[in-house]
């Protein structure tokens, strides 16, 4: 399980809430020889949660673009 901390804050005239935030996680084996079996668990695309569970084996970057 990975997790990633984005905190909403504003001021002046932004409106938000934590709950809104949008991960969209990347999973990329760094091996291209041999890549594994590595997949997300779910969704890759989670709103106001800010977790990921990664299945398989392999060596792997995780990316996640978040979005207020």
């Amino acid at each position: 399980m990975y997790f990633a901390d984005a905190d909403l804050e504003c001021s002046g005239l932004c409106t938000g809430r934590d709950r809104d935030i949008v991960y969209d996680w990347k999973l990329t084996p760094t091996d291209k020889d041999n890549p594994g079996n590595l997949r997300i668990v779910g969704s890759s695309r989670k709103v106001g949660d800010g977790t990921v569970q990664v299945a398989g084996t392999g060596t792997f970057d995780l990316n996640v673009l978040v979005t207020f």
